[in-house]
């Protein structure tokens, strides 16, 4: 088989895998975008964030969560925190779509009441 022939076969399997990864993640983003849009509600994006959040501090049951966690001197001096999820998907052209919660330190040291917020774009690659 010459290589022009090796070549040909291997971007058609490469296709036929590429179509059948974009149908089955497009059916995922799809019907995860019907829940993205119907949790988007103060009470479902505040349990989204604490959720989040959560998994950014450390379990003193496993040592090695510090790692990944945020240092607790970092929240200590924050002024503000935005804690959100985005989803990502694209080909030739990319989506991103994301929503969570912003909240203020209050000059008495407490937290302001949460605002949700959204975010999203659109990208067409080279």
């Amino acid at each position: 088989m010459s290589m022009l022939a090796k070549f040909k076969q291997g971007a058609q399997k490469a296709g036929i895998q590429a179509t059948a990864f974009a149908h089955a993640s497009g059916n995922k983003i799809a019907s995860g975008s019907r829940e993205f849009v119907q949790g988007f509600s103060l009470p479902g994006e505040a349990e989204k964030a604490a959720k989040i959040l959560d998994s950014f501090l450390a379990d003193p049951e496993r040592p090695e969560s510090a790692l990944n966690a945020i240092p607790k001197a970092v929240l200590q001096s924050a002024r503000g925190l935005a804690v959100f999820q985005v989803v990502k998907a694209g080909f030739v052209f990319s989506g991103k779509a994301g929503s969570g919660l912003v909240i203020a330190r209050l000059p008495d040291g407490s937290w302001s009441a949460p605002s949700c917020i959204a975010t999203g774009g659109l990208v067409k690659t080279l």
